[in-house]
């Protein structure tokens, strides 16, 4: 058997199918399309809010190097939230259409916030407030941008960022 008849004779076998998943999602915070949930995207808020005040409060630096990237069962494993443990399953059944563009993001945003820590740190050393405030408002624009591309993926809203607007980011 191929590997294409494989996977096709794996998902006839499986015992819930996307519809099925999307019933099950119904009526929670998980969008039904993607089987994802937004509440991901609280992490990657955090870490915008931090660099956002890094300007007026250049001790935040020190947070957001504590801040660490984390998957989406991740999160929602530590999350607390009643529905952790169906966003996890849902992640696992959601199409590669949404979840390999979701992780790509992702991916990116880690890297922007993981490059970006040394221009800004080098900023505050420097004690340049003015370049302090452009570096952290241009990391903190794109890694909204991001966080807003994200979102459009898991809310299946077909509006995101094309690739070189994302590549752009990095160029600096």
């Amino acid at each position: 058997m191929t590997d294409v008849a494989e996977e096709l004779s794996r998902n006839l076998d499986a015992p819930e199918s996307i519809a099925e998943w999307r019933e099950r999602v119904a009526g929670t915070n998980i969008c039904g399309a993607s089987l994802l949930a937004t509440d991901y995207l609280n992490h990657f808020n955090e870490v915008v809010m931090l660099i956002d005040m890094i300007p007026d409060m250049p001790e935040c630096l020190d947070d957001v190097r504590e801040w660490r990237p984390k998957t989406y069962q991740q999160h929602f494993a530590d999350s607390g939230l009643p529905e952790a443990e169906l966003a996890i399953t849902a992640y696992e059944h959601s199409p590669e259409a949404y979840r390999l563009p979701l992780e790509e993001t992702v991916d990116n945003m880690n890297r922007l916030v993981d490059e970006s820590l040394e221009s800004i740190a080098s900023a505050i050393d420097a004690g340049n407030q003015e370049i302090l405030a452009d570096i952290a408002g241009s990391v903190s624009r794109d890694l909204q941008r991001l966080v807003d591309a994200a979102s459009a993926i898991i809310n299946d809203t077909g509006s995101t960022n094309d690739q070189t607007d994302i590549d752009s980011m990095f160029e600096n």
